[in-house]
């Protein structure tokens, strides 16, 4: 059994180690060839190495938007967490009296 799975991305293959799931790695091709797809039409250029430029770069915002949010949520969770640590300490005192 190959260690590779191979796939396909604007038409030309590439063998790319597959780890523990064959289908994620086809997932992730599909995305990227998603990408690369729409910015070629966007950009109507043949030029693939500028068509992947591109496609990295908004792959690469989409990550950096999505580690802003991640962050951003976990601080409301610590807050939340904060909040509610207090108000089970006041309760404890309440009910203690």
């Amino acid at each position: 059994m190959s260690d590779f799975v191979e796939v396909r991305i604007k038409g030309q293959p590439f063998r790319i180690k597959k780890g523990n799931n064959p289908q994620y790695v086809q997932e992730l091709a599909g995305y990227v060839n998603g990408v690369m797809e729409e910015i070629g039409k966007q950009i109507q250029s043949p030029d693939h190495q500028k068509v992947a430029i591109m496609a990295a770069m908004r792959i690469a915002d989409d990550l950096f938007q999505l580690r802003q949010e991640k962050a951003s949520a976990d601080g409301r969770m610590e807050t939340a967490e904060r909040k509610l640590q207090h108000l089970i300490e006041v309760s404890a005192k309440l009910l203690a009296e």
